[in-house]
C-alpha cells in the first residue's frame, strides 16, 4: 500500500456518498466593487456562475464577472472550491466560504489572482433562491487593476 492509497480511498467514498445528491445552480448576480489603496474606489459588476454542491459540505463553482472600476473595464474568470457551513442542501439558510484562483483581463493584459470569501444561500423555494457574498481578490503582477479588489455581491440562484 503507497502512502496515497488511503488518501485515494477517502476520495473515492466521499465522492461514492454525494454523487447521488449533488445540486448544481445558475447564478445570477451583481453588486459593488472596491479597489484601490484604501478601497475607496467603488465600481459595480455582474456575474454569472455554475455551482455544483453536494448532499454534503464540498463543492465547487465556476463564474464570470465583468466589472467597471477605477475608470476601467476588466472580466474575471474563476475557479474556486466551497464548503458548505449546512450540510442539508435544503436547508434555508445555508452558509458556505470559497476559495480558489483567477484569471483577469483588462484592455491591455491578463493576470493570475486568487479569491477567496464568505457567503450565504438563502433558499426560496424548490427551484430558486437567493445569494450574497463578499469576496477578497488579489491580483499578481502590475496592472491597471489595483493588487487587491474588494467585490460585494447579491443575485439569484436557480436551481437545476
Amino acid at each position: 500500500m503507497t502512502p496515497r492509497t488511503p488518501l485515494l480511498m477517502l476520495l473515492f467514498a466521499c465522492m461514492a456518498t454525494t454523487v447521488t445528491a449533488q445540486q448544481s445552480e445558475l447564478l445570477i448576480g451583481g453588486g459593488a466593487t472596491f479597489t484601490g489603496a484604501d478601497f475607496a474606489d467603488v465600481g459595480k459588476h455582474a456575474v454569472l456562475g455554475f455551482a455544483l454542491a453536494s448532499g454534503g459540505v464540498l463543492g465547487g463553482r465556476a463564474d464570470a464577472l465583468y466589472a467597471d472600476a477605477r475608470g476601467g473595464h476588466f472580466f474575471a474568470l474563476n475557479i474556486d472550491a466551497t464548503a458548505h457551513f449546512v450540510s442539508d442542501p435544503a436547508a434555508t439558510l445555508r452558509p458556505y466560504a470559497l476559495a480558489g484562483g483567477s484569471l483577469l483581463a483588462d484592455s491591455d493584459n491578463a493576470f493570475a489572482g486568487i479569491n477567496g470569501g464568505l457567503g450565504l444561500r438563502i433558499r426560496a423555494g424548490q427551484s430558486v433562491g437567493m445569494f450574497v457574498e463578499g469576496r477578497f481578490f488579489h491580483v499578481f503582477g502590475a496592472s491597471s487593476l489595483s493588487d487587491d479588489l474588494i467585490l460585494a455581491s447579491a443575485g439569484v440562484a436557480v436551481h437545476l
